[in-house]
């Protein structure tokens, strides 16, 4: 994922990692029972936006990537991570609420955003949000073929 490229990740990646670090599960699914990241205030909501009733709120290519960070958080890939988190001004009444806010293990926060396709106003947001906190590096994240793809902004 450094340097502007694309990292593959498959659904056997995760199961490796979540195989490393909870012997005798084949998937994170196993683990579901321990959720090592706490609700946001946005989870609460129930549905919304296309969003599937239960669990956190999430839609399921949110879900899917929220079961890989878990396992990167069991694995101390990361030193944390929130799923809608945290808002970033943009402009007066104008905020961008990434999907997840990921620390990474020197400190930095990236932004990821997990996106089927991405719309012209979520392209402007993204921009937007890329010059107004050049600190926070910005993630855009797919799942085409059951490969999670990772783009640098």
């Amino acid at each position: 994922m450094r340097g502007g490229g694309k990292r593959r990740w498959t659904q056997a990646d995760v199961d490796a990692i979540m195989a490393k670090r909870l012997p005798g599960c084949e998937t994170s699914s196993a683990a579901a029972g321990v959720d090592l990241t706490p609700p946001s205030p946005q989870s609460r909501r129930g549905q919304a936006g296309g969003r599937a009733q239960g669990g956190r709120g999430m839609n399921a290519l949110e879900a899917a990537y929220d079961e890989l960070l878990r396992g990167r958080l069991l694995l101390r890939e990361i030193a944390g991570y929130s799923y809608q988190g945290v808002k970033f001004r943009l402009a007066d009444r104008c905020w961008y609420t990434p999907d997840f806010l990921v620390i990474t293990l020197d400190g930095r926060a990236e932004a990821h955003e997990t996106k089927g396709f991405l719309e012209d106003d979520a392209a402007v947001k993204l921009r937007v949000m890329r010059e107004a906190w050049p600190g926070i590096a910005l993630v855009i994240v797919r799942r085409e073929g059951g490969e999670w793809e990772f783009e640098r902004r």
